[in-house]
């Protein structure tokens, strides 16, 4: 646990420094960056009330679970993977920046977005896989290619694609609002409603 740096009182954690497991929880008012040097805390469950800071690397960072909590934000410019999911409550905010994953194949990531969390995408090329559920917000926007890969995720929550060259493409259960704003481009492909 050397990488990690706080920015006001220590976030409260329980890991097993030999086994690289435990709980990190970052309190309200916390700041914690993970640096780009860190590529795994894969038995390390994160939980995020204030915010985390994800610095961009060339590989991705495992972990067992990152939950962001009501008031919590997540700000990650690398891929991720985590063992478990991405989980962000209702109140939360995980920012994806200038990353490029496949979600849906293996390690991938299955984010799971409360009614009221918010997942945006800024600059990213994501594809989202199985297992995903979204009923919060979906934002994407700065160029962002962002697309479904199957028919098993479900998006319920409302989806906004802004600025040109930002693009949505869908091949599952959509089931929300879509808005494009500036030049942005949607294909759905599905016999969802919408």
């Amino acid at each position: 646990m050397l990488n990690w740096s706080y920015d006001g009182a220590p976030a409260t954690h329980v890991p097993d420094t030999q086994t690289n497991q435990g709980t990190v929880t970052i309190p309200s008012g916390v700041t914690v960056t993970v640096s780009s040097a860190t590529s795994t805390l894969s038995g390390v469950n994160i939980k995020v009330a204030g915010t985390l800071d994800i610095a961009s690397g060339t590989s991705a960072l495992a972990v067992q679970n990152l939950e962001v909590t009501s008031g919590g934000t997540a700000n990650i410019q690398r891929p991720l993977t985590a063992n478990n999911s991405l989980q962000v409550d209702n109140g939360g905010t995980a920012t994806f920046s200038n990353v490029s994953q496949d979600w849906s194949s293996y390690p991938g990531l299955k984010p799971s977005i409360a009614t009221g969390g918010t997942l945006n995408f800024d600059n990213d090329n994501i594809t989202l896989g199985s297992g995903s559920g979204i009923a919060g917000n979906l934002n994407i926007s700065n160029g962002s290619t962002v697309k479904t890969a199957s028919n098993s995720t479900t998006i319920t929550g409302p989806i906004t694609v802004n600025g040109a060259g930002t693009s949505f493409t869908d091949s599952s259960a959509l089931q929300s609002t879509l808005t494009l704003n500036d030049g942005a481009k949607a294909t759905i492909t599905t016999n969802s409603p919408c």
